[in-house]
């Protein structure tokens, strides 16, 4: 099951047997299924009134409306009991089990599951009234169980709070609100992905993941989705918070400063070191609930979300970029590098981006390069990526440095910058594989590029050829 996909969607609640209503931590109504409607002799009117004022209406019913106002004021885990209904007729036995619905261990609702037991006690024979009571309890219990675990895969508790709380909340449809999008990706990871066994494969990305997402937490992002290695999430959504900006990009320099960890993980394994590029950008966007009522997935869409998708695609391992809404909104707490103009798919005219340093007091991990001077300098064959391909026309370099994750060429001949333009990539053959390297930069007279995939290793191959 998507992390996104609802609790209470048809295909789950319309089917069961049991009736089910949640209530919020202020007595209010927020759902009730149709079984629940049924028992309780009840329609979808009560959704938004509290339990006082739906079934405080008449004598009978004190004993069921205590329970449940019982239920919200201890803090219990869960209990179940029997209590009496009553209704046009007659008074009806309903069995009863309560359960917690938390947001960070606070208690933000309450489900309650109900069945009608009156014809348990005109049975005359006491001990198959006992074998179907305990059977029944079973069953809901297998009931609440898989509604805790349902709302356990949401990846965002906040999600799950306005889907209960909120009378919409399982509505298609959305709504524009400001937020910030970040975007991140493996750099390499495709070509990383051929060489590695399946089970290693999976279990190196699900670490890497597993801390990721707990940074992401920790800083009230959403997350949205993951799309193989990347990760798609919001900051400011579905509730608002003024401090969007700084919370995205606190998140992200704590993300790359934890990729040390992710890489001591690896290093102990025997899987290979990896890198995360991210990129951040904030603005308008349409929010809400996208689908129809067999599949609902929550998203955000608009040209906002797209821009900082291809933010992304310029950054290269290690390195954060964000636009330059996201600077001005930080003022004086960020410390930005270098300034990157970039031209992604339908922007008119360059736009500038920003690297960025530090947040405050929160620094980036030190990615000072160590080079090793190459004499003789080995020779390569770069040939440029346009777009998904790979381009006809190739060039002659010379590998003149080395470092862990850098190298500098010069070309031969000499190449102009509008035949090799910044943020290019290039793909070199070499005995040990494939290399691909980004043009980041020049650097004592030489191109500078970041390798990012393959690694320095495989490029020392070529050192013993003249």
């Amino acid at each position: 099951m998507n992390q996104n996909d609802h609790i209470f969607n048809e295909s789950i609640i319309r089917n069961m047997r049991e009736g089910v209503f949640t209530v919020d931590r202020t007595g209010h109504i927020t759902s009730m299924n149709p079984s629940a409607m049924k028992i309780l002799q009840r329609d979808g009117t009560v959704i938004g009134q509290t339990v006082v004022n739906v079934f405080f209406d008449g004598e009978g019913n004190d004993e069921f409306c205590e329970a449940i106002l019982a239920a919200i004021y201890q803090n219990a885990e869960a209990h179940n009991e029997i209590v009496n209904y009553r209704v046009p007729g007659g008074v009806r036995q309903l069995f009863m089990s309560t359960s917690y619905l938390t947001d960070e261990q606070t208690t933000v609702g309450l489900t309650v599951v109900i069945n009608d037991i009156t014809e348990l006690n005109e049975l005359r024979d006491a001990v198959k009234a006992m074998e179907k009571i305990r059977a029944l309890n079973a069953e809901l219990e297998k009931r609440n169980q898989f509604i805790k675990k349902t709302f356990g895969r949401y990846l965002s508790d906040e999600i799950v709070s306005t889907i209960l709380e909120t009378r919409d909340g399982l509505d298609i449809g959305g709504k524009k609100q400001d937020v910030t999008i970040m975007f991140t990706d493996l750099r390499g990871f495709t070509a990383l992905s051929e060489k590695m066994l399946p089970a290693d494969l999976i279990s190196m990305l699900n670490h890497y993941l597993e801390r990721m997402i707990e940074i992401i937490f920790a800083h009230k992002g959403t997350i949205l989705e993951f799309i193989g290695d990347a990760i798609v999430c919001v900051f400011g959504a579905p509730l608002e918070r003024s401090t969007r900006n700084y919370d995205a990009v606190a998140c992200a320099i704590s993300m790359q400063r934890d990729m040390e960890n992710v890489n001591g993980f690896n290093r102990e394994h025997g899987y290979p070191s990896i890198e995360m590029g991210i990129g951040i950008h904030s603005g308008e966007v349409v929010l809400g609930n996208i689908g129809s009522t067999q599949k609902t997935k929550y998203d955000i869409i608009g040209r906002n979300v797209n821009l900082a998708s291809r933010i992304e695609t310029y950054t290269v391992g290690g390195q954060i970029l964000i636009s330059d809404t996201v600077r001005q909104a930080l003022g004086t707490s960020l410390s930005v590098g270098k300034i990157i103009e970039i031209m992604p798919k339908g922007v008119s005219s360059p736009i500038p981006v920003y690297e960025v340093r530090a947040l405050d007091d929160l620094q980036m991990p030190d990615e000072t390069q160590h080079f090793r001077v190459i004499d003789p300098p080995a020779i390569l064959e770069c040939c440029p990526i346009d777009g998904k391909h790979m381009s006809a026309h190739g060039f002659t370099a010379e590998l003149r440095a080395l470092s862990e994750k850098q190298m500098l060429l010069s070309f031969k001949p000499p190449i102009s910058d509008g035949e090799l333009t910044p943020n290019t990539t290039v793909c070199i053959t070499v005995p040990a594989g494939t290399v691909y390297a980004k043009l980041i930069g020049e650097r004592d007279g030489l191109r500078l590029f970041h390798i990012t995939s393959g690694s320095a290793d495989d490029l020392k191959s070529i050192l013993t050829q003249g």
